[in-house]
């Protein structure tokens, strides 16, 4: 195998790892504030970041180096079509995150500003968190296409 090849492949694995970390973040913060959405939380004093720029860069990474490693691979044409569904999710999923992680952001200053209801913040969490669960079935999901790809296509 070519070098640039393996260092494509290193490079969307180290990407996959940045992502999911990012995700994990923002999934422990949610529940964490959804056990006791107020001022006095650890998670709301430690600001309102979740997945932030990392989840970002991790994504980014993830879907520049694998178009870079379907170019490798002979184009779209060439590659088995689990890949082709694994691209769309991956998109979708970023998507997903981001809109995940601007959600915690408006919960943060909802808090900071003291005049949210309890209720309604346990809600909005609670939606968001299910945002999560939503972005790790479709992240096991495009495992399961990238490691048998070969074998369902």
């Amino acid at each position: 195998m070519d070098s640039l090849y393996l260092g494509l492949k290193f490079l969307h694995y180290l990407s996959m790892a940045l992502w999911i970390a990012a995700a994990l973040q923002l999934t422990g913060k949610l529940r964490a504030l959804s056990n006791d959405p107020g001022p006095d939380n650890p998670a709301f004093k430690s600001g309102p970041g979740g997945a932030g720029i990392f989840g970002h860069l991790g994504a980014a990474g993830i879907l520049a180096t694998g178009v870079g490693l379907i170019v490798w691979s002979g184009g779209m044409g060439a590659v088995p079509w689990p890949i082709h569904l694994a691209l769309t999710l991956a998109l979708g999923l970023w998507g997903l995150l981001a809109f995940a992680d601007r959600g915690l952001a408006s919960v943060h200053g909802a808090i900071a500003s003291g005049d949210a209801n309890p209720d309604a913040l346990k809600g909005r969490l609670g939606s968001l968190r299910m945002m999560t669960v939503g972005f790790h079935m479709g992240w096991t999901a495009i495992l399961v296409l990238m490691v048998w790809r070969n074998v369902i296509a």
